[in-house]
């Protein structure tokens, strides 16, 4: 740990992982200065953006599959509200799992960050240092 790391650095760079991509946004405006903090929350705002593209992505895929038949629908009297059951059901798990992990990682993440550690996460470390400065 970076013995002159402040406590409110650590604190707005683990903040910066809790709290989501607008959070992040205005800690990396408003601390230019701080280049721990910066780093940070520029790294955090990278990974919700990127686990927003792939959450969208995955959603479309599965609805895609769902289309062309690749997915198959519950079985019920009702052709209708099957099709949609059946969808809707997978969406919810898929949603879930990526939820849990999400938070899992965030959490992580902000530990991380909390202790004064600057945790670089694969590519996208190295796209937050870059433009951190």
């Amino acid at each position: 740990m970076d013995e002159f790391l402040s406590d409110r650095g650590r604190d707005l760079s683990a903040i910066s992982y809790l709290f989501g991509i607008w959070i992040a946004i205005g800690i990396t405006l408003l601390y230019k200065e701080e280049k721990y903090t910066k780093f940070h929350s520029i790294q955090a705002l990278i990974l919700d953006v990127v686990f927003i593209v792939s959450y969208i992505f995955t959603i479309m895929s599965l609805m895609l599959l769902y289309q062309f038949g690749l997915i198959a629908s519950i079985p019920a009297t009702n052709k209708f509200a099957a099709a949609f059951l059946g969808i809707y059901l997978i969406l919810i798990v898929v949603g879930s799992i990526f939820s849990v992990i999400w938070i899992i990682i965030r959490i992580y993440l902000a530990h991380r960050a909390f202790k004064g550690e600057k945790f670089k996460i694969p590519i996208i470390g190295n796209y937050a240092e870059k433009y951190s400065g």
